[in-house]
């Protein structure tokens, strides 16, 4: 089965900080003297803003705080505050640049040159070159070193370092989607002695050490409980500073523990917010629910290598015999939208195509065509969590 749904809910608890003022009591007793008021200009003290902490309640632990090394969206989140790479999107997945301060393609697309940013060091003080990026390309691809996102930088023919700050990217075929890939959370850099580490002894647990150049830095992973990141003080971009004390993100699996634990003050932002429950927190004045598209297309995976589903005819059936439309609006409570292409619509290269409309007499008929018109047994697998068990029982009916 081909892509059946997207949702993608935020809720966010507004942080209300009340600053009590201290005045002097006023004083009615005379001068036993005379004299000329003698008025006395202070410049008013500058305080500096009281940074509070920040805890996030997510939906699962992450499975990596290494880039390179995780494909899933909560080690994303993670990483994310810690880790950059050349690029970024904004929240209209435009390209926006962060390590690098300009690039430019060549004439057939086969080449992608990027300007680096200067004077930008890693958490671990090292600095941030062309040589870090090279390194990194080189090790992420290099599909003996066994990294998850290895296929995802195939692209890559060449890394070419041409100074200290400047480096292109050479692609074996011209691919206009070089820039988007090197926008993607796989894409963040590690410092050059991380990387290193792994090369010389590849027991080591880059998965438990993130070292980037993002405005925080990772303090602390206790299994199941929360990892935990502060303010780094060398931060490059004075604008994107750390404007909380720290982060800290808790994997709480089950949907209404998250819920819970917002309305008690336990946790700050929960992500993602049950769709259930949006409506009513869309009228409580202290939280503020964010909606919108998601890059993320929920989909069932087939392995095509089993008999069962090597007939075309029996994977248009699947397909036919889910009714997409009732899933979003009974499961997912409206909150989404029938995908029309293996990408979400606000993802670069996304092209709608032909939807299966829900029929399950078309979705029976496929079947007795491929023979297996009584139907056969399978195994659905999915994450551990609320919302993922409560779409996968729908489609497993």
């Amino acid at each position: 089965m081909r892509l059946l749904s997207l949702v993608f809910i935020v809720a966010f608890s507004m942080i209300v900080v009340t600053a009590c003022n201290s005045d002097k009591p006023a004083t009615t007793e005379e001068p036993t003297e005379k004299q000329d008021p003698v008025t006395e200009k202070k410049e008013p003290e500058k305080e500096e803003p009281t940074l509070k902490p920040l805890v996030v309640a997510i939906e699962a632990e992450p499975t990596s705080l290494d880039p390179h090394n995780a494909t899933d969206t909560n080690s994303a989140t993670v990483q994310s505050v810690m880790l950059e790479g050349l690029l970024a999107f904004d929240e209209s997945m435009n390209l926006v640049k962060m390590l690098a301060t300009d690039y430019s393609f060549n004439d057939s697309a086969t080449e992608i040159t990027f300007d680096l940013r200067e004077g930008v060091t890693f958490h671990d003080g090292t600095p941030f070159n062309a040589e870090v990026v090279k390194v990194n390309l080189d090790f992420v691809r290099d599909r003996d070193n066994g990294m998850a996102r290895a296929s995802f930088f195939s692209f890559i023919d060449e890394v070419i370092v041409n100074n200290d700050y400047s480096v292109t990217v050479r692609s074996k075929e011209p691919n206009s989607a070089m820039a988007s890939y090197l926008a993607h959370s796989a894409a963040a850099f590690k410092s050059i002695d991380e990387v290193n580490k792994k090369i010389e002894n590849p027991e080591y647990n880059a998965d438990r050490n993130p070292v980037g150049t993002g405005p925080f830095k990772f303090l602390e992973w206790r299994d199941s409980a929360h990892v935990k990141v502060v303010p780094f003080d060398n931060y490059w971009n004075e604008e994107g500073k750390a404007k909380v004390e720290s982060i800290t993100f808790k994997p709480v699996v089950e949907a209404s523990t998250r819920v819970n634990m917002l309305k008690t003050g336990e946790v700050d932002i929960v992500f993602p917010l049950p769709t259930l429950i949006a409506d009513e927190f869309e009228s409580d004045a202290n939280i503020d629910v964010f909606t919108g598209s998601s890059t993320d297309a929920f989909y069932v995976g087939i392995n095509v290598s089993l008999d069962k589903y090597q007939d075309v005819r029996v994977r248009k059936a699947m397909n036919h015999a889910v009714n997409k439309d009732a899933l979003i609006a009974l499961v997912l409570d409206g909150y989404g939208q029938v995908l029309n292409s293996a990408i979400a619509p606000a993802v670069y290269g996304y092209d709608p195509q032909a939807i299966y409309e829900y029929d399950q007499d078309q979705a029976k008929t496929l079947l007795d065509e491929a023979g297996v018109g009584e139907g056969f047994d399978a195994v659905l697998w999915t994450r551990n969590s609320t919302e993922f068990l409560t779409v996968a029982e729908n489609v497993a009916i």
